[in-house]
């Protein structure tokens, strides 16, 4: 009876997880239709597509020292021999050029032999041109993806493995349900709030168990969720964002897809974004609660709010500088832009770049700080309630 309870509950989420992928493949709007052309956007500019495949420097042929037409700075430019490993030119032997700026730090992208690279093939009606597109870094990434895996299996055992398996399932929706619908032209933010109600119910319970403090965790957050929701939307209009900060943006309006709302597109980012720590701040909340209800049986509803409340607000204050931090650290090179050329600081802070930036991490941290109350109380209310019924 005891195997069966424990096997059963994984059971029954995997097997919901399954039908959602399996409906999800199955209604994928990219797999009848065609693939996007200019016509689908009158102003997009027709490209032509590149090919790309792998290869490894088989010689370096010689060196030399040029000034680069876009910096007019001094170049190193290693002329390269190069075999194609993959794709119909497997085999091919052909010479490549690689420029190096001579720069701090830039002695770390010379090309050696052996070197794994990624050539690009354009193709076009008066001529075929190779080059060096970047480099090949699959393997070193299979590498440390299987030492994470086996860091998890080791430290958190079965439940690592429920989790990694729960890292997969959000993976597989945000590339296979939110990617394929936004191009097929739906509303971003909707399909972002179906996504992420889909994620942090089937994960948290895949990687935490089917029991109480679990669903106190599961409700806290899409309860939160809800919270994000509205002070997004009411944030990004009342800053007058549009979602077009980053240069990835700007060229989504002019990419032969469908138009995309870029509004929606940033709210739906925050969204997936504040889910990440979301379920960090609701798990901790309701697993703090119930051992505090399981060390004193006899605690009140009010004494074990305000002891699970006090081990929020550390958590709080930890988070939101770790929020700040992580965005900050992201910024540097834009931060160094702005420093360099002297631009006013209340231009630099008005600017859509950096607002989106800040609001994203606004709007983090007012949802944290709404999830520790929600998940501390309907902790503490499921878990007085379990202790009078005894």
């Amino acid at each position: 009876m005891s195997i069966s309870k424990k096997i059963l509950p994984p059971a029954i989420i995997i097997g919901l997880m399954t039908a959602v992928i399996v409906a999800t493949l199955a209604l994928n709007p990219t797999v009848t239709t065609r693939t996007p052309t200019s016509e689908d956007n009158p102003e997009a500019p027709r490209v032509m597509q590149d090919t790309f495949m792998r290869g490894t420097v088989t010689k370096i042929l010689g060196e030399t020292q040029e000034i680069d037409e876009i910096t007019l700075g001094s170049a190193r430019v290693q002329k390269l021999e190069v075999r194609i490993k993959s794709g119909e030119e497997t085999g091919k032997t052909i010479p490549l050029e690689h420029r190096v700026q001579n720069r701090p730090g830039a002695e770390n992208q010379r090309l050696d032999i052996g070197s794994r690279i990624i050539v690009g093939k354009n193709t076009s009606p008066q001529s075929v041109l190779y080059y060096i597109s970047d480099v090949y870094r699959l393997n070193a990434l299979w590498v440390v993806l299987a030492i994470f895996f086996l860091l998890t299996l080791l430290f958190s055992g079965y439940r690592g493995v429920m989790a990694f398996l729960g890292l997969v399932f959000s993976l597989f929706m945000v590339m296979s349900f939110v990617i394929p619908r936004i191009l097929a032209g739906q509303n971003p933010f909707l399909i972002s709030i179906i996504a992420t109600t889909l994620i942090a119910t089937l994960s948290l319970y895949l990687a935490h168990g089917v029991k109480k403090r679990t669903t106190v965790a599961v409700i806290a957050t899409l309860l939160a969720i809800g919270v994000a929701l509205a002070v997004s939307t009411l944030v990004v209009r009342f800053v007058a964002l549009f979602g077009m900060g980053t240069e990835e943006a700007f060229y989504l309006q002019f990419a032969p897809i469908a138009p995309i709302n870029l509004q929606g597109l940033f709210l739906g980012a925050i969204i997936i974004g504040v889910l990440g720590i979301l379920d960090d701040v609701t798990t901790t909340q309701a697993a703090t609660v119930e051992e505090i209800a399981k060390a004193n049986p006899a605690v009140s509803f009010a004494t074990l709010y305000r002891r699970g409340a006090s081990v929020g607000r550390e958590h709080i204050t930890s988070l939101v500088n770790t929020l700040v931090l992580a965005y900050t650290g992201a910024s540097f090179p834009l931060l160094l832009l702005f420093t360099i050329y002297e631009r006013p600081a209340w231009v630099t802070l008005n600017s859509e770049l950096v607002m989106e930036e800040v609001m994203r991490t606004l709007i983090g941290s007012i949802t944290l700080i709404f999830a520790v109350p929600l998940t501390t109380a309907l902790a503490a209310l499921v878990f007085t309630k379990k202790k009078s019924g005894h």
